[in-house]
């Protein structure tokens, strides 16, 4: 593994780090919390997702909601959020659900 979570592994050891790096999570939303809780898991270490989320991105998430960017308005959180994790970490395993 390259030094991307050599931090993670100081504060929380080698032996968590492997558990935690071949779990799989589900989050349901991902506005200001979700999004933010699933971008913290993505920078933590953690690899495979399942997220769900029906709704697009608008002017008015831009102010607290940490994944999306004026140039995602209009589109699917769930296709951004996927697009962002993949900048911080392309070797993540993400399964989408645009639904309710």
């Amino acid at each position: 593994m390259d030094n991307k979570f050599e931090r993670s592994i100081g504060f929380i050891g080698e032996d968590v780090f492997n558990k935690i790096h071949r779990k799989t999570l589900i989050i349901f939303g991902l506005g200001g919390v979700g999004g933010t809780c699933f971008e913290a898991l993505v920078r933590t270490g953690f690899t495979n997702f399942v997220i769900v989320d029906f709704d697009k991105v608008s002017e008015s998430n831009m102010n607290r909601q940490v994944l999306f960017t004026e140039g995602d308005i209009g589109k699917s959180k769930v296709e951004c959020a996927i697009k962002r994790a993949k900048s911080i970490n392309p070797e993540i395993n993400i399964v989408g659900y645009d639904m309710k």
